[in-house]
């Protein structure tokens, strides 16, 4: 009989965060590692897009991010998905990443707002409470950005 694969859930402490990971990695069947990270400083005070060396970033009283590498890791939010892609770089590929249902509400709230879909409709279908939370996950894309600077009446004056 084959063993399980191994699978690690990667978050970092916040309650939705780790629901939306244990949830998955609880679906999936297999038995699985929790490792609620510990981000240190001075990563806890950049964003995760500029931790060069992820694995520096958790402290060593959270989870120990060390091979071996699993065969999973399930993550979930900005500070688990970096750490998560280092797994998959350092194991050489042979780890399986799966950010959660969560990274999605950024693609889908940005295609929402790059097809045109009010913020009001677009907070009822994301479940966003306020205004803010919603502005937070939408991207707009270039196109639509340089159609708006278009629409302005030609400033270039001529000395």
């Amino acid at each position: 009989m084959p063993a399980s694969p191994v699978v690690w859930a990667l978050h970092d402490g916040k309650a939705g965060m780790a629901s939306q990971v244990l949830g998955l990695a609880e679906a999936t069947g297999f038995p699985f590692v929790e490792k609620r990270l510990a981000i240190r400083f001075p990563w806890s005070a950049l964003p995760p897009a500029l931790w060069f060396v992820p694995f520096y970033a958790a402290r060593q009283d959270g989870a120990g991010l060390t091979p071996p590498w699993p065969d999973l890791v399930i993550a979930c939010g900005r500070n688990a998905a970096v750490p998560a892609l280092a797994i998959k770089r350092a194991s050489g590929g042979r780890t399986l990443s799966s950010l959660s249902f969560h990274s999605l509400r950024h693609s889908f709230n940005s295609a929402l707002a790059n097809a045109g879909v009010s913020q009001e409709i677009r907070q009822k279908l994301t479940g966003h409470t306020s205004a803010e939370m919603n502005t937070i996950y939408t991207h707009h894309e270039l196109a639509p950005l340089r159609a708006a600077v278009e629409k302005l009446p030609n400033l270039c004056i001529k000395f």
